[in-house]
């Protein structure tokens, strides 16, 4: 990868266009502190807990870690090095991980697309405004997105052709599956929600090479990708040895509660309230006894959760009480977990605006709503709600268009197409929020812009061919 990186030229100039934008967009929030409340201030509390106690833990009194280490790991790092709550050298860092998965995209773009449209591939991820926003907030999506791309690499890498070619198709060398192995485990360690893909990648490796998976060295090799993994994982399950196997976080029962939560009172007008908001925005659908950020959030279960928490109970005891008392209404009502699960999938899939005061990516579908902007006459208002979702829909026609065409190809496309299938099944099927998505646009932008030239490619030569025969 690197041998290419230094011969072609254009990756130089792809590298400063990122690192440009990066900046751009963090132009608002250099020399800021962090925002009060929120994610931000609570992975900061836990790197320098982790640096005070030598404990992975969001308060010194708390006996476990509420959420997955690495991404706290990776601040307490930058501390070490570059001081304690230096948060310009965290955000410059992050930019610079923006700016590499930047590269590798258009390095993945470049092999299995022609080169235009590689370039043009990397310009869009590197302009692309949520990809290069989030790397100025204290968020995982920045690190988790660079992970998940390096990852996809890695599997092609493992694939054995690069590019994969269907009449060579045949497993690579045994420390790419290593490499990917040791990847996937960071990426769960940074966000649990990637835990199961490697269920997705036996089956992508299955569906590929066939009866080959069954050969001797295919299945070595996939014992040492599945074992790396373990390792990696296995290191922070098992962190309290004598008391057994722990959850990778303490969010399952929130994420559990917050989803019964929903199926309880998302029903009749309000379901479709919800519906039409988050495909034109909830500028239309608002009234006076609706809430259009429900789905955002969580109301009752923080209410519940904060309760049980100031009575004493454990951060272990409260996770494990949400999951058993709202697991079982979940089981018992599938058709109204599946019907919230779809707005959840619309959510995450969800449009993305800048916010003003920081430029940090905000879900657009609350745009104009509350009688916000009042300045802006109405009609104005419908005019761009419109064309942002109009533009918005195009963006997402092309791009499924893209992976339809791309599953035919399946031995070239397998991964980008199975990474965004997973990611679309995990959210929806748990907690969607538009934020989640920004590690898996890079995919889409590929699929867009695939789909664009295949579109526009058949559209001329179907003019081509009438204006031959007229």
């Amino acid at each position: 990868m690197f041998k290419i990186m230094f011969k072609d030229r254009f990756i130089i100039v792809l590298f400063l266009v990122a690192v440009l934008s990066g900046l751009l967009w963090g132009s608002k929030i250099f020399g800021q502190p962090l925002l009060e409340g929120g994610n931000e201030n609570f992975y900061n509390d836990i790197a320098n807990n982790i640096l005070k106690h030598s404990r992975l833990v969001a308060d010194k009194n708390d006996l476990a870690a509420v959420s997955e280490p690495f991404y706290s790991i990776f601040l307490a790092g930058v501390y070490v090095f570059f001081g304690k709550d230096n948060f310009d050298a965290v955000r410059l860092i992050q930019i610079l991980f923006f700016s590499l998965a930047v590269l590798i995209i258009y390095l993945l773009a470049k092999e299995i697309m022609d080169n235009k449209s590689a370039k043009i591939t990397g310009l869009f991820a590197a302009l692309f405004f949520p990809l290069a926003s989030s790397a100025h907030q204290f968020t995982r999506e920045t690190l988790f997105a660079f992970l998940i791309i390096l990852l996809i690499y890695f599997l092609y890498k493992a694939q054995g052709t690069f590019p994969p070619r269907v009449d060579q198709f045949q497993a690579g060398k045994i420390q790419w599956f290593i490499f990917y192995g040791i990847m996937l485990g960071l990426a769960t360690l940074t966000n649990a929600i990637a835990q199961f893909f490697i269920v997705f990648v036996i089956f992508g490796f299955l569906l590929t090479l066939q009866k080959d998976f069954f050969k001797r060295d295919i299945l070595v090799k996939m014992g040492a990708f599945v074992l790396f993994f373990a390792i990696i994982v296995g290191a922070w399950s098992f962190r309290d040895f004598g008391r057994g196997p722990k959850a990778l976080n303490l969010k399952a029962g929130s994420i559990l509660s917050r989803k019964a939560e929903m199926m309880e009172n998302v029903r009749g007008e309000d379901y479709l309230r919800h519906f039409g908001g988050q495909l034109l925005g909830y500028y239309f659908f608002e009234k006076d006894d609706f809430n259009p950020s429900m789905l955002l959030g969580m109301p009752q279960t923080s209410k519940i959760y904060y309760g049980m928490w100031r009575a004493g109970e454990s951060l272990e005891q409260i996770n494990k009480k949400l999951s058993e008392d709202n697991l079982k209404m979940i089981i018992g009502s599938p058709l109204r977990y599946f019907t919230i699960s779809f707005l959840d999938f619309l959510q995450f899939n969800g449009l993305m605006l800048p916010n003003p005061e920081t430029f940090e990516p905000s879900p657009g579908q609350n745009l104009f709503i509350k009688n916000s902007h009042a300045g802006i006459p109405a009609v104005i208002k419908i005019i761009i709600l419109l064309g942002i979702r109009a533009a918005y829909w195009l963006f997402f026609g092309f791009m499924i268009y893209g992976l339809i065409m791309g599953a035919k190809n399946w031995k070239k496309f397998c991964w980008p197409i199975l990474i965004i299938l997973y990611f679309n099944f995990a959210y929806a099927a748990t907690f969607g929020i538009p934020r989640y998505s920004i590690p898996i646009y890079p995919f889409y932008i590929i699929f867009f812009v695939y789909g664009t030239n295949i579109f526009f490619g058949r559209l001329k030569i179907s003019k081509d061919t009438s204006f031959n025969v007229a």
